[in-house]
């Protein structure tokens, strides 16, 4: 398994396609007393969509593998 960083092609909450790798600045001081100002934790492997200004991250699961696969319906 690599552990090469998998690139999404596009925001999931936006549709926009100008992403970027996301990495928080130095953490400043500050007074502000809301935390909706503050910026997100920092997460290994965030992107950031400029359209949308939202910060996310791709995650693998896993996979499901059925128990029986002769009983599924045909499509």
């Amino acid at each position: 398994m690599s552990n090469a960083r998998v690139v999404p092609y596009f925001c999931p909450y936006c549709a926009d396609e100008d992403l970027r790798p996301w990495a928080p600045s130095e953490p400043e001081e500050t007074t502000d007393p809301h935390p909706a100002n503050a910026e997100p934790k920092a997460v290994r492997g965030a992107w950031h969509c400029t359209s949308c200004t939202r910060v996310f991250t791709v995650a693998f699961q896993g996979m499901v593998i059925p128990n029986d696969v002769t009983n599924h319906p045909s499509t």
